[in-house]
């Protein structure tokens, strides 16, 4: 097993410091409720930090049926906790639908997506990252892994098992 208790490198720790400084890039702009206190555990750990993350999400995106065509679309749900009424979001789904029906919704496609939780993080050591990705593996992330650069150690922890993507209308219907 990997020595989880070793001093970090001063080059590591600089680059730590500027990716705290700016942990939350994202669209978004905040990171995801169910896990900030995970992330914020494990970023006061001295020897990683997380450089991006999602906890997970319910989506829906309507966007063109063209899979070359990736611009443009409108996420009509996002959500990275429980969807508290159903019944209700679906009638609005529906409503949105029917109130964009038309020439506008010719070649479209509205699709759910479920999405896992996805974590990137930076190591100090390939000693580490070796040691969270044994973790993940045993934890169900089959998917994960380790790209090693030649100065950066980055752990990648994700899994496709729980992904779903479903159409749910074409064209509007």
């Amino acid at each position: 097993m990997a020595d989880v208790s070793a001093v970090a490198p001063q080059e590591f720790l600089a680059r730590k410091r500027q990716i705290l400084a700016s942990l939350d890039r994202s669209p978004k702009g905040s990171l995801d409720a169910p896990i900030v206190d995970f992330l914020n555990w494990l970023n006061e750990q001295e020897r990683v930090v997380t450089t991006s993350s999602c906890s997970g999400r319910i989506a829906i995106f309507h966007g063109s049926a063209d899979t070359g065509n990736s611009k443009g679309g409108q996420w009509l749900l996002a959500s990275h906790s429980t969807v508290e009424n159903p019944g209700k979001t679906w009638e609005e789904i529906q409503e949105w639908l029917q109130s964009h029906s038309g020439q506008d919704t010719l070649g479209t496609l509205t699709t759910l997506l479920l999405e896992p939780f996805v974590l990137h993080a930076e190591c100090a050591d390939a000693g580490l990252a070796q040691h969270m990705l044994s973790v993940a593996r045993e934890a169900g992330f089959r998917e994960s892994g380790i790209s090693l650069g030649r100065k950066r150690v980055l752990v990648q922890i994700r899994t496709l098992a729980m992904r779903l993507e479903v159409p749910l209308a074409m064209d509007g219907q």
